[in-house]
């Protein structure tokens, strides 16, 4: 039997075409079906990108807004702080002492006298003792204003308060009183308001007065 090289050429050139044509076709198939997952892929991991930045800035906008609610409340509670320091500074130790030293040693009955002057010395004690409590609303120089304030105070009232309860008042003892009245007299009418004015001063800068130079409201420590 003879063979027909020229048909079987023709077959196989034939053949290879038909190969090479189904394997251009596979080729660009897949080509196509990597470039349409591709950009599936990429568009999916675009989507996601983009929810997780949005879930990122919501998360962001919840916790500032957190944020602020507490600072907000926080400058509430100090400022409530800062008001009352400032009513008991003045009740319980500018008034209190003042009117002390007008009337408690010329209380004529002992025993009520002397209740003057605990009462009067209560009252320091309690300021000093709430001021020790809310130290952490306030900063340092404020604390240690407050404390001056209160043991100068006390320095002045006490020795009247001493001097008019000593046992079997003698000549000595009534010039002492008198003495330790005098100077607390002069010490209310100078030194104490200047004191109270210099605090004055610093809670309103807490509190962000603009003409004690703190607008913004922070103090200073």
């Amino acid at each position: 039997m003879s063979v027909n090289w020229q048909e079987l050429l023709t077959t196989v050139s034939s053949t290879g075409v038909i190969v090479s044509a189904m394997a251009y076709l596979a080729k660009e198939a897949l080509t196509h079906r990597l470039s349409r997952d591709s950009d599936e892929f990429k568009s999916r991991l675009q989507s996601t990108a983009d929810a997780e930045i949005e879930r990122l800035k919501n998360s962001l906008k919840i916790t500032e807004l957190e944020h602020q609610i507490r600072f907000s409340k926080l400058h509430q509670d100090r400022a409530e702080v800062i008001a009352e320091v400032y009513k008991r500074l003045v009740e319980d130790v500018f008034w209190a002492g003042k009117n002390y030293i007008s009337n408690g040693p010329f209380i004529s009955d002992e025993q009520d006298r002397q209740r003057e002057f605990n009462k009067t010395r209560e009252r320091f004690h309690d300021f000093a003792v709430y001021v020790e409590i809310h130290r952490i609303y306030l900063p340092e120089n404020i604390c240690t204003l407050l404390d001056k304030f209160i043991d100068d105070v006390r320095k002045i009232v006490n020795p009247v308060g001493v001097w008019s309860n000593i046992p079997f008042p003698n000549e000595t003892t009534h010039q002492g009183r008198d003495e330790a009245i005098m100077g607390a007299f002069t010490a209310f009418q100078d030194d104490v308001p200047l004191a109270r004015k210099a605090l004055e001063s610093e809670f309103r800068a807490m509190l962000g007065d603009p003409q004690n130079g703190h607008a913004d409201g922070p103090a200073r420590s």
